[in-house]
């Protein structure tokens, strides 16, 4: 498994896109450069991050094998995300005229959001092909999120995987 920091670079990349969004609404209602600039920049450090500990990850994290009772697709989470983000991100500029409100609250969204969710699916996976499925095994990991570029059709076609987190698989013939 990954350690910590790499929990947090995971969970916090999930979230560049609100910093891009909020750049972008704070553009737009404040007509200054600087923060849009600051967050846009954290935002691509972060999914170089992130794929440099995805790409470290997949060759370097032992396969374990599994037993899947069964393996079902999570659904459409782009466009869930998409949503909430633009939400969450144009709400915090719009409604909150105070900029340095604004900014507080979207360093608050930063540091507390990837605390509390245990386990979601990557947006910047998914726009690279990747596909997301609950999977339940006779072993004892159920309801974790697995990685994969490939389709199951068949319970039988996954027999190992990489286990990135404690809830997270990666597919590991992909």
């Amino acid at each position: 498994m990954m350690n910590i920091i790499n929990l947090y670079i995971y969970r916090v990349s999930a979230l560049v896109p609100v910093f891009f969004l909020f750049s972008f609404a704070w553009y737009i209602h404040y007509k200054t450069l600087f923060f849009p600039i600051l967050f846009s920049l954290i935002g691509i450090i972060f999914v170089l991050l992130f794929c440099i500990s995805f790409k470290y990850a997949r060759g370097h994290i032992a396969s374990i094998s599994i037993d899947p009772i069964n393996i079902t697709p999570t659904g459409n989470w782009p466009v869930i995300y998409l949503i909430s983000y633009i939400v969450s991100s144009v709400t915090i500029v719009f409604l909150w005229d105070n900029p340095w409100v604004s900014l507080i609250g979207i360093i608050f969204f930063t540091l507390v959001i990837p605390a509390l969710t245990s386990k979601i699916p990557h947006f910047f996976l998914s726009i690279t092909g990747y596909h997301f499925f609950t999977v339940n095994t006779s072993n004892g990991i159920n309801d974790s999120i697995l990685i994969s570029k490939r389709q199951f059709r068949d319970k039988n076609q996954l027999r190992s995987v990489k286990r990135l987190f404690e809830y997270l698989l990666y597919d590991d013939r992909t």
